[in-house]
C-alpha cells in the first residue's frame, strides 16, 4: 500500500472471504492533497490517459475518484492500473467548486492534462 499511496498510516483487520478463507484487509487514510498529487505524478502516461478517459465511470456522486492498482507490481514499487480484483484500491476525494460530479471530472481531466503537458515540457513544472 505504501508503494502506491505513500507513507501513510495503515491499519489491518481480519475478515472472512466468500469461500470461508481468511483475509487480511489493510487500509490507510490520508487527508493530504500532496499524497494524491504524488501518486498521480508517479503514474505512467497511459494510465493517466486511462483515468482521464474513464473518469465518469470512476467517479461517484460524492466526487470520489476510484482507482485499482496491480498488487504484485505495487509490491515491487510500481503503481500500475489494473482491472483485477486482486488489487490495491485507492479512493481520492476530488475537491471541486461547485461540488458536482461534472465539475470534479473536469478538474481531474484538466489536472491530468497539466501533468502530461509538464512531462512534455519540463519548463512548465
Amino acid at each position: 500500500m505504501r508503494n502506491v499511496a505513500g507513507d501513510i498510516e495503515l491499519t489491518s483487520k481480519r475478515t472472512e472471504g466468500h469461500h470461508g478463507n481468511e483475509l487480511i484487509v489493510i487500509e490507510g487514510d490520508s487527508t493530504k492533497s500532496e499524497d494524491a498529487e504524488a501518486l498521480l505524478r508517479r503514474l505512467r502516461a497511459n494510465d493517466l490517459r486511462t483515468i482521464s478517459e474513464s473518469a465518469e465511470q470512476r467517479m461517484d456522486e460524492s466526487c470520489n475518484l476510484f482507482m485499482r492498482f496491480d498488487k504484485q507490481l505495487a509490491y515491487g514499487g510500481e503503481a500500475v492500473l489494473t482491472r483485477s480484483d486482486d488489487a490495491v484500491s485507492v479512493r481520492v476525494k476530488v475537491s471541486a467548486f461547485p461540488a458536482r460530479v461534472e465539475t470534479a471530472i473536469r478538474a481531474v481531466r484538466e489536472h491530468i492534462s497539466d501533468i502530461l503537458a509538464a512531462r512534455d515540457d519540463p519548463g512548465r513544472q
